[in-house]
């Protein structure tokens, strides 16, 4: 079973990713690092699954590897499978200093 591809490459909680690869099957189990994923995980199909990013347990920002398990089998981590977690306030975080008058700085 392999990972070879998550998309989005980074989110916040909340974001529901496609991991692509090969080898999945109904019963799997999807984690964030080592953080199982939130809510149910939809299997398409053998090579693709659809899973959320669990709410604040992820370190930020950093990238974490997306690893998949089909009963005693998980796919071993590695570029493909990286996830960069964010947190929700860090793109508003950024918005005043990036753009300052939008802000009703002058």
């Amino acid at each position: 079973m392999v990972v070879s591809a998550v998309a989005p490459r980074s989110g916040k909680a909340g974001t529901q990713v496609t991991i692509d690869g090969s080898g999945f099957a109904q019963g799997a189990a999807v984690r964030f690092k080592d953080t199982t994923a939130a809510g149910p995980i939809t299997v398409k199909s053998p090579t693709r699954i659809i899973a959320t990013v669990v709410p604040s347990r992820l370190p930020d920002p950093e990238t974490v590897d997306v690893t998949v398990t089909v009963g005693v089998t998980t796919s071993p981590a590695g570029p493909a499978g990286e996830f960069m977690s964010r947190s929700a306030g860090e793109a508003l975080d950024r918005w005043p200093r990036e753009h300052p008058r939008r802000h009703g700085s002058r």
